[in-house]
């Protein structure tokens, strides 16, 4: 058999396990992020459980001391109360980390992007990435059955939205299939050094570094699911360019060219490592606010909108762009609205949650009011007066 028949058949071959791959890795990760989200709702029901614990405690020493207290004995409690609050916010943010459901949601987690990668080194980006929509449909139905999320006719149709749009962006972008079947180490390496890439890393990463401040410093990433999950999403254009590059150096190493001496393999892998642990971390942050309905396709539609982006621009295929690209746009408006529709049920229902605790505080302080014991007073009581209580 010929060569050229041989890479003939090999190019269709890979193409289908590119996108056995990517569906396969999507399948795992949808699971995944399921049960990382049940793992946060678990700790959230066990906090607010020993919330409602303490607050109850308090009620009865209050309710039932009938002597003032010693002041020392009142510093200590005080102090130790102030050290013990400090040392639970400290640690609730990691709290997670003990719960074997995340670990085993972690685990599927590395697997399906395992897959992932290994689907984009056989497989042209604007093949795999819009095959993430299969997760987005996934992961809807199972928050709806494991996690009781409501998910509202806006919220199914922002998703139906995105999918459709992360299709025609998929279907019409500029096809990099060519441009990476003829890469050598050296080409990579141009390509990763050229301005327009370089100027693209560079607003990549000073963008994630604002939205981690914000992340940080500021409480809208409680308001706007576009804070932890952008940080993600831009993180996740870094790791598909380092994940196309690695795989373009495996397939030279397995080819007989073997790039061990080649020092940018290995600072890729640091950075692709970094980058998933950043991405996990900012992910799951999001998962822990909001509801998987609303997380998952905005997720999915900024991340594959940042992996297409560093892909054109690492390979410059908007150099060929046609009429028969016009879908491409088309897409692009389809995920922006998709976006704007989950976005905006996410909001609503955040908003929805602060009404239903700020009314269930107000009916818990009612009720303590109504129910609390009455304050005896010296006079009528016998330690407080030699004077008989009854006349």
């Amino acid at each position: 058999m010929s060569g050229s028949a041989v890479g003939q058949v090999s190019v269709g071959t890979a193409k289908m396990i590119g996108v056995l791959l990517a569906i396969c890795g999507n399948t795992l990760i949808a699971c995944s992020l399921t049960l990382q989200k049940k793992a946060h709702n678990s700790l959230a029901a066990t906090e607010s459980t020993a919330d409602s614990r303490q607050d109850q405690n308090a009620e009865n020493n209050e309710s039932q001391q009938l002597t003032p207290s010693d002041p020392d004995i009142e510093a200590q409690d005080l102090e130790s109360s102030s050290s013990h609050v400090s040392e639970v916010s400290s640690q609730s943010d990691l709290q997670f980390l003990s719960n074997p459901t995340w670990w085993l949601g972690t685990f599927l987690m590395a697997a399906g992007e395992v897959g992932n990668f290994a689907a984009f080194a056989f497989a042209p980006a604007s093949l795999v990435a819009p095959l993430g929509a299969w997760s987005v449909v996934l992961s809807a139905i199972l928050a709806h059955i494991f996690l009781q999320e409501h998910v509202s006719n806006a919220n199914l149709l922002g998703i139906a939205l995105c999918v459709i749009g992360a299709f025609l962006i998929g279907a019409a972008g500029p096809d990099v299939s060519a441009a990476e079947a003829s890469l050598d180490a050296d080409a990579v390496t141009r390509l990763l050094l050229r301005t327009p890439f370089v100027i693209f890393i560079l607003l990549t990463l000073t963008a994630t570094v604002g939205l981690m401040y914000i992340s940080h410093h500021t409480t809208l990433g409680e308001k706007y699911i576009f804070v932890h999950v952008g940080v993600s999403s831009l993180l996740g254009g870094v790791t598909v360019v380092c994940a196309k590059a690695l795989s373009t150096f495996l397939r030279l190493t397995i080819e007989g060219n073997s790039q061990f001496g080649n020092f940018l393999p290995f600072l890729l892998v640091v950075i692709l490592a970094l980058a998933i642990l950043a991405q996990l971390r900012y992910l799951n942050m999001a998962m822990a606010q909001f509801g998987n309905a609303q997380v998952i396709p905005v997720y999915y539609v900024l991340f594959t909108t940042c992996a297409m982006t560093s892909g054109v621009i690492m390979y410059r295929e908007f150099d060929a762009l046609t009429l028969r690209n016009i879908p491409f746009f088309l897409g692009i408006c389809s995920t922006m609205s998709g976006v704007f529709l989950v976005s905006k049920s996410a909001k609503d229902h955040v908003k929805g949650a602060a009404k239903a605790k700020v009314a269930a505080e107000a009916v818990k302080n009612e009720v303590g009011r109504a129910y609390a014991p009455l304050p005896i007073s010296p006079i009528s009581s016998p330690r407080g007066s030699s004077q008989p209580v009854w006349p």
